[in-house]
Parts: structure tokens; sequence; C-alpha cells
């Protein structure tokens, strides 16, 4: 999902080199491509470690998004091939 809002009194930060993939989830409201996570107000934020190996597909999807996102804006088109609908 991209999501653009413009608000006349928020002013612009100085640009940087820096950039996150961040993905929009249902355990935590975001998870950036650096490990980071924005809690639920309502879900509490805990983290469960099972044994052996787990996945955290809210921070794959992130760092996916962060991967993805350089390629759009340099082909300005999507990153999924187009389907055939006829």
């Amino acid at each position: 999902m991209c999501l653009l809002v413009e608000d006349p009194s928020v002013k612009p930060l100085p640009a940087t080199d820096t950039v996150v993939g961040v993905d929009v989830g249902l355990d935590h409201l975001l998870t950036l491509s650096t490990g980071e996570r924005v809690c639920r107000r309502r879900c509490r934020c805990t983290y469960v470690r099972g044994r052996g190996a787990t996945y955290d597909r809210d921070l794959n999807a992130a760092r996916n998004i962060l991967a993805a996102g350089p390629a759009v804006s340099v082909c300005e088109a999507g990153v999924r091939p187009q389907r055939d609908c006829s």
C-alpha cells in the first residue's frame, strides 16, 4: 500500500540517503526493514519465541518493500508482471 498525505502545517525534513521499507501488518501496526516495530494501541506487543526456527513475515515483507521500492521509482512501473485478462 502506498499512502500520501499532505498537511500544510508539516515542514519537510532535510533530504538524506537513508531509505527504509515499511510493512503494515496485523500483529504490529508497522514493521520497518530495520527490524523496528510500531505497536497497535489495542493488541500488547509481546514477542513469544517458540522452539526451532521462527520467521517474521512482517519483517520479511518490509525488507521486500525496501528492495522493490527503488525498482519501482526507477522503472515507473509495477514490480509484478502484467496479467493477460482476456
